[in-house]
């Protein structure tokens, strides 16, 4: 087993307060401000919570209502595999048993089930791993995970793996759904032969992932104006629809027939669930942050799969 590393958290102090004291104080009356309705007091814990990663000061409200679930939960998960978006990892997927330092603590790696990965893959897992260091899809996860559990759950231990999940721009573009000839299925198929063996019933799986990123900012050469807004909502609405309806094929072909020019953010980690795991979307909110300075905007949504 390789010695273990531990990812820094590079963004506290600017997105999140560095001051534990005041990381847990600030949370923990949003996160009781939610369970004070009983929305979640008789909801078991979904197998998988799909959460943006959009910073925190820019909406708070998701992020406090998807991890009130787990706050509300019977039993902290013992592990929590991340699959997040590697902005800088020019590869379809890459692991590597990373910890993570949070300003709460560490987070150890979930090193056994790394473990079996490696020996069931025949390829390399960890792509580029120096991609993982200021990964905010990681590290605002990571954060969230260590509050929750420490307000919360305090007794129970936490692990994690994280992946990072690309786009699959080549196969948009071909139009070609991944199959066993690509590594990236391979990978999916053994994440769910290793869910099913092993993690079922001790296991959160996390969806770290944006929507859409539209206007100049975006490299687009159209604005993000109103009827840009509208017609983005309706193209990602229907594209929620299909993870709803677990529809794979609609869903990727969804995204190919525009080769994803909204740059949807989590193509990859929304397909190795869909096309490996048995679970349908349940999307509670979609929001829209848009600047004026740029006219460009982003949407992020929050919810749920089982």
């Amino acid at each position: 087993m390789p010695q273990t590393e531990f990812l820094p958290s590079r963004l506290a102090g600017s997105c999140y307060a560095m001051n534990p004291d005041d990381l847990l104080s600030d949370w923990e009356h949003e996160i009781d401000r939610i369970l004070s309705e009983g929305s979640f007091s008789d909801s078991p814990l979904p197998p998988v919570l799909i959460v943006p990663h959009i910073d925190f000061r820019v909406n708070l409200e998701l992020y406090t209502r998807t991890y009130a679930r787990l706050a509300a939960a019977a039993k902290f998960p013992e592990t929590v595999v991340i699959l997040g978006v590697g902005h800088q990892c020019p590869h379809e997927f890459s692991i590597h048993p990373f910890g993570f330092e949070t300003v709460l603590g560490k987070i150890y790696p979930d090193l056994d089930s790394w473990g079996v990965l490696s020996n069931v893959c025949d390829f390399s897992l960890s792509n580029d791993p120096q991609t993982f260091f200021g990964e905010h899809s990681i590290e605002f996860v990571a954060i969230w995970l260590e509050t929750v559990r420490q307000l919360y759950a305090a007794d129970q231990p936490l692990k994690i793996l994280p992946v990072l999940c690309g786009g699959l721009f080549e196969h948009l573009h071909s139009g070609r759904i991944p199959s066993e000839q690509d590594e990236v299925y391979r990978l999916g198929k053994a994440l769910r032969t290793l869910y099913d063996q092993q993690l079922k019933g001790s296991t959160l799986i996390i969806v770290s992932i944006d929507g859409c990123h539209v206007g100049p900012r975006f490299q687009h050469s159209f604005t993000g104006n109103r009827a840009t807004q509208r017609s983005v909502r309706r193209w990602e609405a229907d594209l929620w629809k299909q993870c709803h309806h677990h529809c794979y094929p609609a869903f990727f072909q969804h995204l190919a027939s525009l080769t994803n020019c909204f740059y949807f953010d989590g193509v990859g980690a929304l397909s190795m669930i869909l096309q490996h795991f048995p679970f349908q979307s349940h999307i509670e909110k979609t929001e829209l942050w848009y600047e004026q300075s740029d006219q460009s905007f982003v949407t992020f949504s929050a919810g749920w799969m089982a």
